[in-house]
């Protein structure tokens, strides 16, 4: 059994909700962000000169109007939004470990299947390669042979007989192609 990789939802699963959210709750996220740092900011003082008095009367309304509006969004709508996000968080990672599962099940035969046939072939090769020819390396499905020039063509025969013969003793109904290239150096 996968476990889910996350406990907490991804910012993107979030952002996906909170975004409509602040949208509907503040009109934009900008509008949304501008309250946020209103609500944070402190009081001014109350001013010395009559000017001052009441420019700083109205930052303190309009501060306090914000702290309200914020301290709204935090206690009432989020906690709702919260458990939504969180719905959809186990909704989609119940989804995604079931797809894991899957694609795992599937890639493991497939991997392992893959891993036997080029094993044999390496067998396969090794016994039937003609003097002076060796195996260099295999990669997942390639193998890379070394061998003189003049005996290139009866050393890709080799080979190519080798993938097949490997690959149909485990899967005889299913047709193969292969392909072999004679090169100056292995790339």
């Amino acid at each position: 059994m996968l476990l889910p990789a996350r406990s907490q939802p991804i910012k993107k699963v979030s952002n996906k909700y909170l975004s409509v959210a602040l949208k509907q709750f503040f009109g934009s996220e900008a509008i949304a962000t501008k309250t946020k740092r209103l609500a944070s900011l402190l009081n001014p003082p109350d001013g010395k000169v009559p000017k001052a008095q009441q420019k700083n009367a109205e930052r303190k309304a309009r501060i306090e109007a914000a702290r309200t509006l914020w301290n709204r969004w935090e206690t009432e709508t989020l906690p709702a939004l919260m458990s939504r996000i969180l719905q959809a968080w186990k909704d989609f990672e119940a989804w995604r470990v079931n797809w894991d599962a899957q694609q795992l099940l599937i890639n493991y035969k497939i991997q392992a299947g893959g891993s036997d046939v080029i094993r044999k072939a390496e067998i396969l090769v090794e016994k039937r390669l003609p003097e002076g020819a060796r195996i260099l390396l295999s990669n997942n499905d390639e193998i890379c042979v070394s061998c003189p020039c003049e005996k290139a063509e009866e050393t890709k025969d080799v080979l190519q007989k080798a993938m097949h013969e490997a690959f149909n003793t485990d899967y005889d109904d299913v047709p193969i192609a292969t392909e072999a290239e004679i090169l100056p150096t292995w790339k």
